[in-house]
């Protein structure tokens, strides 16, 4: 079978699982990152030193491992974690040795003034300096957005004949180009040909 037959049918495979339909077989959808690393026997510092490097080496995993129907993200980037949980993270090879896991710095970082600072301007403009100021200050400049150009993971996955079923990452919007899978469903409720089930953001260090 082909990579584009394969691409569809476990797309097909999922679409009528998520409309409650039978498909041949409960479809499996994985979800990884770090592990990637292990089964490929990667060193952690060098799987996160860009999003493409996660790109290939998740690809590399998801062949070994074998099994899967689609992969949920089908990329990393350590720092979007900042995003997710608005704290700083400590990443293999920046500041933390570089066979350990990342880890998410849980200190409080906002202060009760800050509460004052949200009202008296807007909370985009807060948030955008608070990330800048408390959060971002001391990544090294090279791993930030600025360094980044847009790289088609989705299509990447699709190559190989697998889907990408969930997004990646919250991001400054003007630093990523978005994707968005076809894995639309008929008769789903409240869905519309806009929406959709997976959105995908994709990013590349410059070498």
């Amino acid at each position: 079978m082909s990579k584009v037959d394969t691409l569809e049918e476990r797309m097909n495979r999922i679409r009528r699982a998520i409309a409650l339909e039978a498909p041949d077989r409960t479809p499996v959808v994985l979800e990884y990152a770090g592990f990637a690393a292990h089964a490929t026997e990667t060193p952690m510092a060098e799987f996160l030193r860009s999003p493409g490097k996660t790109l290939t080496t998740m690809i590399e995993a998801y062949h070994r491992i074998g099994g899967g129907d689609a992969i949920n993200y089908g990329t990393f980037w350590p720092y979007g974690l900042c995003y997710d949980f608005w704290a700083k993270v400590r990443v293999p090879g920046v500041d933390m040795a570089e066979d350990k896991m990342w880890q998410v710095v849980e200190t409080e970082l906002m202060t009760v003034d800050d509460y004052d600072r949200v009202l008296e301007a807007d909370w985009p403009s807060f948030s955008e300096t608070f990330m800048k100021e408390r959060i971002l200050n001391d990544v090294p400049s090279e791993r930030l957005p600025p360094k980044w150009r847009t790289l088609d993971v989705r299509g990447a996955w699709a190559a190989e004949g697998i889907p990408v079923t969930a997004s990646y990452g919250h991001l400054p919007s003007e630093h990523i180009l978005q994707y968005r899978a076809d894995i639309s469903v008929p008769g789903l409720a409240d869905q519309t040909q806009e929406e959709d089930i997976a959105q995908f953001t994709c990013l590349l260090l410059d070498p």
